[in-house]
């Protein structure tokens, strides 16, 4: 059994296609741990709709409170033997849940995260093919329903030990939330909450794990970007960066 945990601030219709992608590709019991951050009544609407059917428990908040009280909020209602923290602006493909879990019969291993289509993020493919594995596939141009398929056939069951994941679609297990604790909330509206939980992670013992044979489609601050501009965006990814810096002792 396993908790996904969905954070939301508007942008239902994203919501809705992850939930439809996630009924379509999860293999194995699931519940999703829906955490509406203050979205409006339409909203909240649209994505009860797509809720219809699923095992889930909704936790509506009154006010945006940030991304990472909005997933401790989440974590504190999950019970399963996994914890996924998913994004809602991503669309998970045939395989994921399997592939990534795999990995975890590892006790070692907290945490594992998919490839992607990002272009920014260094777990998007184009990176990946560059700098890691340039075996890999162009999966530019394929059918969303088609890249699974390639790029498992290209790395298999490959997983490599890596000092992050980010946060967009990331597997756990509880006993890593248990023994390390929730998301450091000063990092508040989220940017750099994923890089220090994974040092903390590895701190207590655990590795974190990339799984390139795993995809999940991310469209990438599509909450963020609907309300602040890149200017602030970047001015909080400088000043949380600082704090992890100043947090774990980096120069």
């Amino acid at each position: 059994m396993i908790d996904i945990v969905i954070p939301t601030y508007g942008q239902e219709n994203f919501t809705a296609k992850c939930v439809e992608s996630i009924r379509r590709f999860t293999s194995c019991p699931y519940r999703i741990v829906w955490v509406d951050n203050g979205s409006s009544a339409i909203s909240r609407e649209v994505v009860l709709k797509s809720l219809e059917g699923c095992d889930y428990l909704s936790i509506w908040i009154q006010h945006n409170l940030g991304f990472v009280k909005a997933v401790n909020a989440g974590l504190k209602e999950c019970h399963g033997e996994y914890i996924v923290l998913q994004n809602n602006d991503t669309e998970v493909t045939k395989g994921w849940i399997e592939r990534l879990l795999k990995p975890h019969s590892d006790p070692t291993v907290g945490a594992t995260g998919p490839m992607t289509d990002t272009e920014g993020s260094w777990q998007g493919w184009l990176n990946v093919k560059t700098k890691l594995y340039p075996q890999l596939p162009n999966v530019s141009s394929l059918p969303k329903d088609q890249i699974s398929d390639e790029v498992f056939k290209a790395m298999g069951d490959t997983a490599r030990s890596m000092n992050m994941v980010a946060f967009f679609s990331t597997v756990f297990k509880k006993e890593v939330f248990d023994k390390v604790g929730l998301l450091d909330e000063q990092f508040g509206t989220g940017l750099g909450d994923d890089d220090d939980y994974s040092k903390r992670m590895i701190d207590a013992g655990y590795k974190v794990m990339f799984v390139p044979g795993a995809f999940v489609h991310h469209h990438h601050r599509t909450t963020f970007k609907s309300v602040y501009n890149d200017s602030e965006i970047a001015d909080m990814q400088r000043v949380n960066l600082s704090k992890f810096k100043t947090k774990h002792g980096l120069k």
